[in-house]
């Protein structure tokens, strides 16, 4: 087949991006020949020397909301399409799911739309809620497939009448078996948690909720960049923590800083299914999560993690749980790891989005739906 895949940015990689890269990849390998957009601009790493994945950067495609610049990204989005005519479309992220589907439903290119979680989910405003809900709504009725990530957004798109529940379908994120084991060490405490410093995250809980720990050996690692990292700097320094809270910045090497964590934390107001706390589970880690979005489709509460809210004390309990018991530590990091071993890797992932790929391209209107 002959795929595009659509995705607004690629300046961060998150867990859309990496899934983009690595399905990519595997499409190539498998023969099939696949062409990346994206906004102008950034680069993608990863993918020298892939003969048959081609990427094409957008001039007018941006994340804000711009009438012309985005009925110049349509425009161009279609002059695209037209050249490569390609099978199938498939697309990620809110702004190029909505040009992407315009563009191809003109054009008569079947699509199939990832929603790597909605706009409209828990923790937006109400408002927001409503008007992002009925985009979708009007978008989805141009669009033969939504794929979502998790159960939770499954149930989500049925109850905001996105689509019928036979043309939705859920495919769980997946990696690779490929992040080094490690080992528990009674001398470190390293309390790690990876994620951009931008909305939905929420470092500044986990920094409040560490600051009460008082375990002087215990370490905060940050990784990644945005435009809250500076704030959450100040408040490290407000709370005096400045020799105990790293910021480690942007890496290329998660899978090898994990191996040095000795508790994985992901606070947010809202996700869909974060790779970042799979990729903890494939390392064998205990996690505290906020328990939002597809979260708890990972985390079982008190087997092999816990999952919590946004009260400073909820999270500093558990926390304190884990810090104080090494025990129970490694029973959490062995239950997390056998559950990643049996249904997060990416091979699982890859088999049902193909198979999703090939009816939509072949025309095989159908009953898509699992799990919701």
């Amino acid at each position: 087949m002959r795929i595009v895949q659509l995705i607004t940015r690629f300046d961060t990689l998150g867990g859309a991006q990496t899934h983009v890269l690595e399905l990519s990849k595997a499409l190539a390998k498998d023969g099939h020949e696949v062409y990346i957009l994206y906004s102008k601009g950034q680069e993608i790493f990863g993918l020298s020397g892939e003969e048959r994945i081609h990427c094409i950067q957008l001039n007018h495609l941006i994340h804000q909301i711009h009438p012309l610049q985005d009925f110049l990204s349509l425009q161009e989005t279609k002059k695209i399409l037209r050249l490569i005519q390609p099978d199938l479309v498939a697309l990620h992220s809110s702004k190029a799911g909505i040009i992407g589907r315009l563009a191809a439903a003109s054009l008569n290119i079947p699509t199939v739309f990832t929603a790597h979680g909605w706009a409209f989910t828990e923790g937006v405003s109400t408002i927001k809620q409503k008007i992002y809900s009925q985009i979708e709504r009007f978008i989805a009725k141009k669009t033969d497939c939504i794929i979502t990530v998790s159960n939770y957004d499954g149930q989500l798109a049925v109850v905001n009448q996105i689509k019928p529940k036979y043309l939705l379908k859920t495919i769980h994120n997946g990696i690779h078996d490929s992040t080094p084991q490690r080992t528990d060490r009674e001398d470190t405490l390293n309390i790690m948690m990876v994620a951009r410093f931008q909305t939905p995250k929420r470092q500044d809980l986990l920094v409040d909720a560490f600051a009460a720990l008082q375990i002087d050996h215990a370490q905060l690692l940050f990784v990644g960049e945005g435009k809250e990292l500076e704030k959450v700097k100040l408040q490290a320094e407000y709370l005096c923590l400045q020799d105990q809270v790293h910021f480690l910045g942007a890496r290329k090497d998660v899978p090898q800083l994990l191996t040095q964590a000795t508790i994985f934390v992901l606070l947010s107001d809202f996700e869909g299914l974060p790779l970042s706390i799979i990729e903890a589970m494939a390392c064998g880690l205990p996690i505290v999560a906020s328990d939002v979005g597809g979260v708890s489709e990972l985390i079982t509460h008190g087997e092999n993690g816990f999952l919590v809210g946004k009260e400073k004390n909820d999270i500093h309990y558990y926390l304190n749980l884990l810090a104080e018991n090494r025990k129970l530590r490694e029973q959490m990091g062995e239950k997390a790891r056998a559950r990643f071993v049996e249904s997060f890797q990416f091979d699982k992932t890859y088999k049902e989005t193909l198979e999703i790929y090939e009816q939509v391209a072949l025309g095989i209107g159908g009953n898509y739906d699992v799990s919701i």
